[in-house]
């Protein structure tokens, strides 16, 4: 049996999601890494990696899609300005996009 999409998402396009979102959350919410990385649910470390280029592959295909960036930077403002804010919904809304988007 072939592995569903949202299956193939996590371990392929999560990280780059996530490098994405520690870079807005940094660059234009001007957060710390340790406050990026409470926020986006990961360690310190993994942040600082992200930002190095290290750990997330796909960011620049992600980043060259318009609507998937607009949808990220959105969840990712909500994410700074929401309390008990829930990512995991939203991670879905950005996997159903990268399908419509036939970026994978």
């Amino acid at each position: 049996m072939e592995k569903m999409f949202c299956e193939k998402f996590v371990p392929k396009i999560l990280p780059a999601v996530r490098a994405i979102m520690a870079s807005i959350l940094i660059n234009e919410f001007n957060l710390t890494q340790t406050e990026t990385a409470k926020k986006l649910g990961i360690t310190q470390p993994a942040v600082s990696q992200y930002l190095k280029g290290l750990r997330a592959r796909h960011v620049r295909k992600i980043m060259k899609n318009e609507k998937i960036m607009g949808k990220i930077e959105e969840i990712t403002t909500e994410l700074v300005n929401k309390k008990n804010f829930k990512m995991e919904k939203r991670f879905c809304e950005i996997c159903e996009l990268i399908r419509e988007e036939k970026i994978f």
